[in-house]
């Protein structure tokens, strides 16, 4: 016969970055032994094995994580916890060039689900931008230049876009 003092305790938890998700099931625990297995069902029919496993998802959703470990007795314990990926965010942005100088707006992007938390700016000429929704840049010459945006919103997911701005020194506003 089991006794619950006998048993394991399954737990874990998670980080998500995006659609990927970080599972660590460290925390289970036998306390008259060890854990020998973990095993993971992700819930999209992908499965897993190990303390620690990255899982990334196809699309958003919310999926039934469930973990089942053994110990070394033979017994074993299972936790289901709900993860939710939501919608990924939508990079967007405008410009306006005043001579060698480009000004960027991000105000554009969106986020269906929560709020965007980081922009992150990337001038080809090796620069990068302010973790801001507006920024501008000066160019040492003339050139057509590709300006990237990356968006990451409050769940981590993240979305990029970007465009080529035509910059010459007589171009004005």
């Amino acid at each position: 016969t089991i006794t619950s003092a006998t048993k394991p305790t399954a737990a874990f938890k998670y980080t998500p970055n995006g659609l990927t998700f970080s599972f660590d099931a460290t925390a289970s625990s036998d306390p008259n032994g060890y854990i020998v297995s973990y095993s993971w069902t992700f819930g999209d029919t992908l499965l897993g094995g190990g303390s620690k496993v990255d899982h990334t998802y196809a699309k958003a959703g919310s999926y039934l994580v469930q973990l089942t470990i053994f110990d070394n007795d033979g017994n074993g314990a299972v936790v289901s916890q709900t993860v939710t990926i939501g919608s990924p965010p939508v990079a967007n942005f405008t410009f306006t060039v005043t001579g060698t100088t480009v000004t960027v707006d991000a105000a554009n992007s969106t986020d269906a689900d929560g709020v965007i938390t980081k922009w992150a700016w990337t001038y080809v000429d090796g620069s990068s931008g302010l973790n801001q929704a507006k920024d501008s840049h000066t160019y040492a010459v003339s050139g057509n230049y590709n300006i990237t945006l990356v968006v990451t919103d409050n769940s981590s997911a993240i979305a990029n876009t970007s465009a080529i701005v035509a910059i010459t020194s007589t171009n004005s506003a």
